[in-house]
């Protein structure tokens, strides 16, 4: 495979933020304005990742998976399931392992350096998606590739899901009016009103609605909470005395380094 191959997912990825950007401008679900230092920043902070994950996302996760269905490795891969049941149960298999990274991510305090660069933006738009540290995406990577023949999560299922993921996550984080029926879509899936109180900046809520897709995990473990119980000038970020940096690349990259 070409070495360029493992960035072609950024085509996408860019497309579909470039959409909820347009969206965003159209139809706002709050007025404001991301500075186009923040969007560089972002957008940066995705490029570093690629570079850290560029032999683990997608090719090396891709041909683990194939080489487990091959062997016949892996829980799944124990009884002879439809294809379709297959990639279904490796999509429920990867939102949880989502699920508990995440958790992970908020309950340990060196975890939690690392991750709260993605909480820092304290205006949630599309750009807000891309805004994670390349020490988190590259440890997230690793874990999956790791419970991939474990687990014997089937390849197609795996494409399926990171497709999933990308489009979602850019959608929970999106600055766009709600559309007739998403009140009833978060019965069973994440949506971005539901998103959003994850990014409060109450200390309480940054272990609340963790999930990615669906939010059966939150509800199983006690940490689902709906936005309606909340107020509507709802603040998001964090606390200034956790964050009191600018919102620059170098500022982000050395952040879970500083004491």
């Amino acid at each position: 495979m070409d070495f360029v191959a493992p960035f072609e997912f950024l085509v996408p990825i860019f497309l579909v933020g470039g959409l909820a950007t347009y969206l965003e401008w159209q139809f706002p679900r709050r007025r404001v304005l991301v500075s186009p230092g923040r969007w560089l920043a972002s957008v940066m902070l995705l490029l570093c990742s690629t570079l850290l994950g560029v032999l683990i996302l997608p090719v090396a996760g891709y041909a683990v998976a194939r080489l487990s269905e091959s062997v016949g490795s892996g829980l799944l891969n124990i009884g002879d399931f439809p294809i379709w049941l297959n990639a279904a149960l490796t999509i429920l298999a990867l939102d949880f392992i989502a699920f508990l990274m995440h958790w992970l991510l908020h309950r340990y305090h060196g975890l939690w350096r690392i991750h709260r660069v993605h909480h820092s933006d304290n205006i949630v738009s599309a750009s807000t998606s891309f805004l994670h540290h390349p020490f988190e995406a590259l440890m997230v990577q690793a874990i999956g590739l790791f419970l991939t023949p474990i687990l014997g999560l089937q390849a197609e299922g795996l494409l399926i899901f990171t497709g999933i993921q990308f489009t979602i996550n850019i959608w929970h984080h999106s600055n766009i009016a709600s559309f007739r029926g998403q009140y009833w879509l978060g019965f069973v899936i994440f949506t971005p009103e539901e998103h959003r109180v994850h990014h409060s900046a109450e200390k309480r809520h940054y272990n609340r609605n963790l999930g990615l897709i669906f939010t059966i995990w939150d509800r199983i473990f006690g940490t689902y909470i709906k936005e309606k119980d909340l107020d509507r000038s709802i603040r998001y970020g964090l606390d200034p005395q956790e964050w009191d940096y600018p919102d620059t690349i170098t500022s982000l990259i050395i952040d879970p380094f500083r004491k």
